[in-house]
């Protein structure tokens, strides 16, 4: 016991240091286990590829602005070829007769001699088309929608940062009470060690005593039901060790062997007053108020969409071969769209957008209360985690002294092996509560640093 007494005094010392030589009096191990756990994890990934899709969409609404430049080619067979009404045909011919007549001298009367061609009327369109083109269409102005969706894209991706911390830290605070709780098996499987000890022990002065005449039969039977009840804890914690190993090997991925040949060591976890008074807006909240700014962008571009949009766009033909009398080689013009009605979808688009919002709002009230709850509950527990160590220390002291003298009182004569064997258990029974508290007060102190959203400091 006063190896754990020099524990406690050694980390009482270590109490005001600061949070990186905090970070040193956690198990290099643990900060393996907890490296591998983080990549690893799920969770870490899902929100990894989710800020990765939300950085596109970004990138998305900034090439909004991009020209899009496309190429057209297509070939079009008609069942004829499209040519000017024949009424019009005949008036220009003989508009063309008359012209021919005028430069030959012969009266617009008389007929034009068979010798003098007049020319053919070509189709406005020919039976065989061949076409290829080249058209720019380049957004101008979007109505302030593109604007609204960079800026709601980069609040999404800070809530999606903030998220993808805290299911860094639920990793690391998973990790780190399933390592104690391996190390808290491993203390009491020392403690029971113990207690063989002094069993084997006692057994011997039992038969001695027997020889002598100063005990009986039925004080190696107690003896013998005592050790019994031993190996049915210690299967027990075997049990359980083995699923904290196999929890382990879940977490992190590390291979077997490597996980059952681990042997933390329990002992009490002491926190700077710096951390334990340190005040500062939980990760949480972060999250929600990035998620409330990105919806009252989204809200916003709903709404743009009412705006005018402009846009320039601008076309030409390759090939010309082909073209119609009727058909540009190449235009360029700047146009507006106006989206005057929709049938009310862009404004109930935003009005749903803003409900959106005000959920986001309520969780943070919500979780706000909660967690100054939980806060303020990690700090007694803390407090009090430290306030039973003490207590425990007393009480294991108490119960290997009252142990001591009964020993020696039944090695005497003066009692017999059911107060030696009662005696044996309470301090079994207090050294085991020992170590629980040495656990629960560790956990209360990962709780707390779990609520100031400092955990990342044990696998600093």
């Amino acid at each position: 016991m006063k190896d754990g007494k020099k524990i406690i005094l050694l980390l009482t010392i270590l109490w005001s240091w600061s949070q990186p030589v905090l970070s040193q009096s956690f198990d290099p191990i643990l900060k393996k286990l907890i490296v591998k756990a983080i990549d690893k994890n799920h969770d870490i990934k899902i929100d990894e590829y989710k800020i990765k899709q939300t950085q596109i969409d970004r990138q998305k609404a900034y090439k909004t602005f991009l020209p899009h430049l496309s190429l057209n080619a297509s070939y079009t067979h008609l069942n004829d070829a499209i040519i000017l009404d024949p009424q019009l045909q005949l008036l220009l011919l003989g508009t063309e007769k008359l012209l021919i007549k005028e430069q030959l001298g012969i009266p617009f009367n008389a007929a034009l001699p068979p010798n003098i061609p007049v020319s053919d009327i070509p189709p406005i369109t020919n039976q065989n088309l061949l076409k290829s083109s080249a058209d720019i269409h380049w957004v101008i102005f979007s109505g302030f929608e593109a604007s609204y969706a960079i800026k709601a894209t980069k609040h999404k991706e800070k809530a999606l940062t903030y998220a993808k911390k805290i299911a860094l830290k639920n990793t690391i605070k998973e990790v780190a009470n399933t390592y104690d709780q391996l190390a808290l098996l491993e203390a009491s499987e020392k403690v029971l060690k113990a207690a063989q000890k002094q069993l084997n022990l006692q057994e011997k002065k039992a038969k001695s005593a027997l020889k002598n005449g100063l005990a009986i039969q039925l004080d190696l039977k107690r003896i013998a039901l005592a050790r019994q009840n031993l190996n049915i804890k210690r299967n027990d914690l075997q049990r359980q060790k083995v699923l904290l190993q196999t929890k382990l090997i879940q977490l992190t991925g590390e291979n077997t062997p490597v996980i059952k040949a681990l042997h933390p060591d329990l002992k009490p976890l002491l926190l700077p007053e710096s951390i334990i008074d340190k005040t500062i807006k939980p990760i949480e909240i972060s999250s929600l108020e990035e998620a409330v700014k990105a919806k009252n962008y989204q809200q916003k571009m709903s709404y743009s969409k009412y705006i005018p949009k402009i846009a320039i766009k601008g076309h030409y033909e390759l090939t010309d071969k082909d073209l119609s009398m009727l058909d540009p080689k190449w235009y360029v013009a700047i146009g507006a769209k106006w989206q005057l009605f929709d049938g009310l979808k862009a404004y109930d688009n935003a009005r749903k957008t803003k409900l959106e919002a005000k959920i986001y709002q309520e969780k943070i009230v919500q979780t706000r209360d909660l967690l100054n709850l939980a806060t303020k509950n990690a700090k007694l527990n803390y407090e009090i985690g430290l306030k039973e160590i003490d207590m425990q220390h007393q009480a294991v002291d108490l119960a290997k002294s009252t142990y001591d003298m009964v020993s020696k009182q039944y090695k005497n004569g003066l009692t017999d092996i059911t107060k030696v064997l009662t005696a044996l258990t309470n301090w079994q029974t207090a050294n085991f509560n020992l170590q629980k508290a040495y656990y629960q007060q560790r956990q209360a102190a990962i709780e707390l640093l779990y609520r100031k959203d400092l955990l990342d400091i044990i696998n600093n």
